[in-house]
């Protein structure tokens, strides 16, 4: 399995657990080697302020840390557990902004809308996969296109349209 975890989010901990780290230990450090007497209401209020930009910076990393590695085990567990359904691409909608800046090209994500028609019910069902950077090239040639699609088949609301096998067949090496 590849992918659980992107880089994105591993550069966005890493860019939010260094700082916070930083102001956590500046805040120990200027509480425990002021002396005594320059324990005022100042150095009080720095080491707080230092401290609270500190967590806050820490826990917005744990945070999305938690969410991403809850995507991962859900995507996991339904890829082992689920059942694989094979369903049709019938829209790419854009989503997203990525990338963009001084002299930065912007890219769109975007999102692939699938329609399963189960053959026993007759009931028709919706699928859409999680934001995905596509290229501009192969939007045109995705609709109608199978791709797999793992359900947990107690509760179809809970699902993982596996983009990644869909785009592989893509890649030229």
């Amino acid at each position: 399995m590849k992918g659980y975890f992107p880089w994105q989010k591993l550069f966005a901990i890493i860019f939010l657990s260094v700082p916070g780290t930083f102001f956590v230990i500046a805040a120990f450090y200027l509480l425990i080697l002021m002396s005594q007497s320059m324990r005022d209401g100042v150095v009080v209020g720095m080491f707080f302020f230092m401290l609270f930009i500190g967590m806050m910076f820490l826990s917005i990393a744990v945070i999305i840390m938690c969410v991403g590695l809850s995507l991962a085990v859900k995507k996991k567990r339904l890829i082992e557990n689920g059942k694989k359904l094979t369903a049709k691409v019938v829209e790419v909608i854009r989503g997203s902004m990525v990338g963009g800046g001084v002299g930065a090209s912007i890219e769109f994500a975007h999102r692939l809308r699938c329609k399963y028609k189960d053959e026993v019910s007759g009931k028709t069902y919706y699928f859409e996969s999680r934001d995905r950077t596509i290229s501009p090239k192969l939007l045109g040639s995705l609709t109608g296109e199978p791709i797999s699609v793992y359900v947990n088949c107690a509760d179809y609301t809970d699902y993982y349209v596996d983009t990644d096998s869909l785009l592989s067949r893509y890649i030229v090496f």
